[in-house]
């Protein structure tokens, strides 16, 4: 994971306030990224989005992306993170693929703050339950739905297309 102590006198951890506005409900690691779910404190309760969202609080949760510590002082992969966020941000909202709300560079260090999606990943869904071929078709086609949007753009190519990084919604 990430180690923020640098910038922040110590390591992030559940409950944790960061950025004076998220505070940490969930860490995820995996392969060369850190994801925190957080939730956004600084956002209006009675904001005039949709009931659904406030009833939920979705709209206060954000999926934190950055990269972990032992990549930090390998420039080709701040780079590549660099890129990609941008790339995300400048993609249209699209109902299969997580939408990149903005980038924050902080103490040298960015951020992508993501759209927090609820549900299991693809792995977790296999694992944990039995699906039909037409169920598992459709998600296929779903995916495939998702990966033409972001490809067709121009901007990015998804380099990690596997189980644990698919999320599976109602």
């Amino acid at each position: 994971m990430y180690d923020i102590s640098r910038h922040l006198g110590r390591r992030l951890r559940m409950g944790d306030m960061f950025f004076r506005r998220f505070q940490i409900q969930e860490i995820r690691e995996g392969g060369m990224r850190a994801v925190y779910i957080a939730r956004d404190h600084s956002v209006d309760p009675t904001h005039t989005e949709s009931k659904f969202l406030r009833e939920t609080g979705l709209f206060h949760t954000r999926a934190v992306k950055t990269f972990q510590d032992r990549f930090f002082d390998t420039p080709a992969v701040v780079e590549r993170f660099v890129r990609e966020a941008v790339s995300r941000v400048e993609l249209p909202r699209h109902e299969r693929v997580v939408f990149a709300h903005y980038i924050n560079v902080i103490e040298g260090r960015p951020y992508i703050f993501l759209e927090y999606v609820e549900g299991p990943n693809l792995r977790q869904g296999i694992n944990h339950s039995r699906h039909t071929p037409a169920e598992a078709a459709a998600v296929g086609l779903q995916m495939c739905e998702g990966m033409t949007y972001i490809h067709e753009t121009g901007k990015l190519l998804h380099r990690d297309l596997k189980p644990d990084n698919v999320l599976m919604v109602g």
